[in-house]
């Protein structure tokens, strides 16, 4: 049964399967809703409003919204499954819309995967024969290509019948593997094309790059499907284990959502789907596991070892891609059962092995991983941060959008300057804002070493703290310029906040003390990743992520590394080698059950105190 869903105020109208969970629905119709909560109804930022008759209000939504809300229609998303047709309003707070850059600087001179060869075509030969197959693998094999695979199948781009008979051929290769033969007079303005994919746990997004010149012709990104089933890994996981399709689910979701990008990157562009000959994809190993269709079940479970960790190449099964019937699918290697393919997309972007003095590297998000190298040994680590510093579960938190605070400081004048994404009045906070307030808290004694929000001070005039109505607890107002309504910060954000970066600073201590080597001898601390890209050095050591004996001018803002350092492995043969020797060579580290962990854990818990 199909059903009629109206998105407004998009205006767009799409038939839909009838009983699918509202959010799978709104994701289908192009409209992703944010689900930090993984969809249990708790965080009420999942917000709708039905503008006909509205479904019966959830328990969990007499908590989350009010009685007047209720009233006028608004529901949570993530408790309904849409059974007849509707018209729903979906407003921007409730929308996710992320974005990543696969910015990738080409040297000079390079190496290419992607080779063509034109043949001339015998009189012998007929072209639907296996005479051709052997034909090409001659020719390949005085070029070089001693063992040319073509995965089973002979993907050959040619008429049936002709009423002439071509005089070349063009073989289209990547490394060993035969992609396509094809007659060359009609591939002449055909340009081979790629695709960088950069599969996070909750942004899924993909670059078009040109296979001969390394650029990158269009890129976008978009909620990763599985996200309806959980935010984190870990949600992933148990949805694998508790379901008997759960993993075959989380396979098909992820294959979607890279089609949905394929159709959208194709249609900003002159090409066409039969240009996209192969997939080079990263991501963290749950990630990877679902994009090639196997349980992630071992990953959740002591010793939490993987089904495998080096690279994967399949040509894609009939059906899997509709729009990429022909795809070579190309997995990442990855290092452990924590630490995924794209932190080795990440050190190869930022070249990290071959810097001479010591380097770290963190990708901070809902799992952040780090790589120090120490100029001999690459170290690599995994720790579970949680979504405090993405905001995802902060009271006023929001993405980094217009109307979210993503600045805090102290003017000249002692004044606190607040700005915000766009320019606009103050709608919430992301995740750079709120460590810039906190830290500016600390500076004035708004909060303590323990992390307890002070009352009884008065702070500057655009921050003062007030008695919230939940009891003994405080809320700090920050009230801007033209802000409606105050953007609080909770004591149990800020509860939040200090377990998150505790984990990071803890991870980062360990590997510190493997690799013993003390914070001032780093040269170069890379932040990579979307959200590490808006970053301030000077708060991140100041509420205690980063050591404070590390000069600020030696911490970078490297912006989304993994998607550089896929289309980088991608394109050219010596990074995808790098890949693999750094997969190789890297020495993991285990946290869990590491008593050195636990006690750093504890112990930066503590904000650090000025002398």
């Amino acid at each position: 049964m199909q059903i009629v869903l109206r998105i407004q105020p998009e205006g767009t109208q799409v038939l839909i399967p009838a009983s699918l969970p509202l959010p799978e629905a709104l994701l289908t119709a192009g409209t992703a809703i944010a689900l930090p909560c993984g969809g249990k109804g708790t965080c009420g930022r999942c917000r709708v409003r039905f503008l006909g008759t509205a479904p019966v209000p959830t328990p969990e939504e007499f908590a989350e919204v009010s009685s007047n809300e209720l009233e006028a229609g608004w529901r949570l998303a993530c408790r309904h499954i849409l059974t007849d047709s509707a018209e729903i309003y979906v407003p921007p707070s409730s929308q996710w819309v992320p974005a990543k850059d696969f910015f990738a600087q080409m040297p000079a001179v390079w190496a290419h995967r992607y080779r063509r060869f034109l043949l001339r075509v015998p009189n012998h030969c007929s072209l639907q024969s296996e005479d051709l197959r052997a034909y090409v693998n001659e020719h390949l094999r005085q070029h070089g290509h001693t063992h040319p695979t073509w995965l089973g199948r002979a993907p050959l781009d040619l008429p049936k019948s002709l009423s002439y008979t071509p005089t070349r051929l063009q073989v289209d290769l990547y490394d060993d593997y035969v992609l396509r033969v094809h007659i060359s007079e009609r591939a002449a303005t055909r340009s081979p094309l790629g695709l960088a994919v950069d599969v996070g746990t909750t942004t899924l997004a993909a670059a078009l790059v040109d296979l001969e010149t390394g650029e990158v012709l269009a890129a976008d990104s978009t909620l990763n499907p599985q996200a309806r089933v959980g935010a984190d890994v870990m949600s992933r996981i148990r949805y694998a284990m508790e379901s008997p399709e759960g993993t075959m689910r989380l396979h098909e979701a992820v294959v979607r959502g890279i089609e949905e990008l394929s159709r959208r990157l194709i249609q900003s562009t002159p090409h066409a789907y039969k240009d996209i000959l192969v997939a080079v994809a990263v991501g963290n190993p749950t990630m990877m596991h679902t994009l090639f269709g196997e349980s992630p079940q071992s990953l959740g479970q002591a010793p939490y070892f993987g089904l495998w960790y080096g690279p994967r190449i399949e040509a894609v099964s009939c059906g899997q891609f509709e729009l990429l019937p022909h795809l070579l699918l190309v997995g990442g290697p990855m290092i452990s059962g924590h630490v995924g393919a794209d932190l080795v997309a990440a050190v190869v972007a930022t070249g990290l092995l071959a810097q001479p003095q010591p380097v770290l590297l963190l990708d901070i998000g809902t799992n952040c991983e780090l790589a120090l190298w120490d100029g001999q040994t690459l170290w690599v680590t995994s720790a579970p941060a949680g979504p405090a510093f993405e905001a995802a579960t902060i009271s006023s938190g929001m993405r980094a959008e217009p109307g979210a605070i993503d600045h805090v400081a102290f003017t000249s004048d002692g004044q606190v300057l607040i700005h915000t994404i766009g320019g606009g009045p103050p709608k919430g906070i992301c995740g750079a804002g709120l460590i810039d307030v906190l830290a500016l808290l600390l500076e004035i004694e708004g909060v303590d070493a323990a992390g307890n929000l002070q009352p009884a001070r008065e702070c500057v005039e655009s921050l003062r703290i007030q008695p919230s109505a939940h009891g003994p607890i405080y809320e700090l107002s920050i009230f801007a310029h033209g802000s409606q309504v105050p953007v609080t910060l909770t004591q149990a954000d800020v509860r939040a906040l200090q377990l998150a970066k505790s984990a990071i600073r803890a991870a980062l201590e360990v590997l510190l003390h493997e690799s013993q080597i003390t914070p001032a001898k780093l040269t170069r601390i890379y932040l990579a990743g979307s959200f590490g890209a808006h970053l301030r050095a000077s708060s991140l050591q100041r509420i205690g992520v980063l050591p404070e004996d590390v000069a600020p001018d030696r911490i970078l803002s490297v912006g989304n590394a993994a998607g550089a350092g896929v289309v980088h492995m991608l394109c050219r043969r010596e990074a995808w080698e790098q890949a693999l020797q750094v997969a190789r060579s890297a020495k993991y580290v285990e946290l869990a059950g590491m008593p050195l962990f636990d006690e750093l854990f504890i112990e930066h818990m503590q904000f650090p105190s000025r002398p």
